[in-house]
Formats: C-alpha cells, structure tokens, sequence
C-alpha cells in the first residue's frame, strides 16, 4: 500500500500521454518541482479533468510510486480562478512566470519562500499587471533561489505582501531590477 501526500500545487504546464492519460509538471508546496501523471484524466469520465487545468492552483493528493508521481485526487484552492484564465495579460503573467520557474528550479526541493512569492504574485496578478508587479516577482523568484542579491533592494524583501505601495517601489526602480537580473541570469548561465 502506498502512502497518500496532500499538498497544495500549481500546474506549470501538461503533457498528453499513452491515449487517455496526462503528465503535468507541477510546482508544490511541499515538494517543490514535481512531475506527475494521471490516468485516464482525458477520458470524459474522469472526475480529476475538471480540476488539472493548465496554470491552475490546486489542492492534490499524491502517490509516490517506484519511478514517478501519481495523481489520485484534485480540488480545487481558495482565492483563484479555476478552469481556463479568460484575461489575456494575467494569462500572459502567468506563462512568464511559469516559464521562469520552469528555467530556474530542478528537481525536488522544498521552498517555502519561492512558494509563497509564486502564490502572493499569482493572486496579485488578477487585480494588477503592472510591469512593477512582474518585475517584483520575477526579483522575489531569483531572490528565493539565492540569484539576486538583496543589496540596495531591502525594501522590496521585507515581508511577503504584494501591496499597492512596494508594487510601486518596484515599477520606480524597474530598469535597475532588470539589470539585475539580467546580470544574474548571465553569471549563471541560465
């Protein structure tokens, strides 16, 4: 008998496999970046289709086999938008963001801080797309994997709120966030 894990995940992308059946890359809170298949999920029948939605946040329960991830149940979590993401900037916020997750995290490995800034900016992300909020994300991402240095950008570290006013201290210090990063990105080659 297997052991069942519950934890709360975003789903960066999935993958179609065998004739019915999914794999989905997904972020985890208690795991981090895992990749995890469902069966049958594509069938009409499958209670879980309805819940495994590409760039989704849910709660899921896990089985951990000998190779891989199974996926055995899915609902979904409070305060996002379930199902497909109808606004096509906070669509495109979240493929970019994905994408950076995708870039930068291998394997699995908790990260209580990238989960958290993934999560804050996500629900911020319905309400604001400003290019402040996309470049105080992407720096609290970089940050909670120890590729940006917090020098000369404390203010925007001190806690994990995406409130209105560091949101704006963002966007005033947008072109030397993006040197920065780009900086970053360059020395590690990624």
């Amino acid at each position: 008998m297997h052991h069942k894990y519950s934890t709360e995940a975003f789903i960066l992308k999935s993958l179609h496999h065998k004739d019915a059946d999914k794999v989905y890359v997904l972020f985890t809170e208690n795991f981090g970046l895992i990749r995890a298949s469902a069966q049958g999920v594509r069938l009409l029948k499958s209670k879980l289709r309805y819940h495994l939605s590409d760039f989704s946040c849910i709660n899921i329960s896990l089985v951990r086999g000998r190779d891989y991830w199974r996926i055995v149940g899915a609902e979904k979590s409070a305060g996002f938008i379930h199902g497909k993401i109808k606004d096509p900037e906070v669509l495109d916020f979240y493929g970019k963001i994905f994408s950076l997750i995708l870039r930068l995290v291998h394997g699995e490995e908790r990260n209580d801080e990238l989960f958290t800034a993934l999560k804050g900016s996500l629900l911020e992300a319905h309400k604001n797309q400003s290019k402040g909020l996309e470049c105080l994300s992407v720096a609290r991402i970089m940050r909670s994997l120890g590729y940006l240095k917090v020098a000369g950008f404390e203010e925007l570290f001190q806690n994990h709120e995406y409130d209105e006013k560091v949101v704006c201290l963002a966007e005033s210090m947008h072109e030397k966030i993006i040197l920065e990063i780009n900086k970053s990105l360059n020395e590690t080659h990624l």
